[in-house]
């Protein structure tokens, strides 16, 4: 019996770019496609720049509170109780947080926040 030599088929970057621009979401400006290898694997690695985010510029001062307490990890009914505040006045200013920072899951906001290293520095 002959063996087959399988080959690893690493798409092109051109199919890559075409594939980014059909997601459903936004494409990142300064997006780069650049192909390399990891692991003696061919891969292709994505990479684009970070804008800086002045996070609490658009937050009043109980929404960068929430923000401090969801980064802690607490609840909504925690993060209520810890601040004497109905479950659902924390509820719809944890939704105003994530409309104002275009966000969409507390993982995305703890990103955004903890992208900006003066947060680090305050806490």
């Amino acid at each position: 019996m002959l063996k087959q030599k399988t080959k690893s088929v690493v798409p092109s970057t051109g199919s890559v770019r075409k594939w980014v621009k059909q997601a459903p979401f936004k494409v990142p400006r300064g997006l780069e496609a650049k192909r390399s290898v990891e692991r003696g694997k061919p891969a292709i690695v994505l990479s684009f720049p970070v804008p800086r985010i002045d996070w609490q510029k658009d937050l009043t001062a109980a929404e960068v509170s929430v923000v401090h307490d969801v980064l802690a990890g607490l609840s909504n009914a925690e993060i209520g109780e810890r601040r004497g505040t109905a479950l659902r006045t924390i509820a719809n200013q944890v939704a105003a947080i994530f409309r104002k920072l275009g966000v969409s899951s507390r993982l995305e906001l703890s990103l955004c926040v903890l992208s900006d290293r003066a947060t680090l520095r305050r806490r």
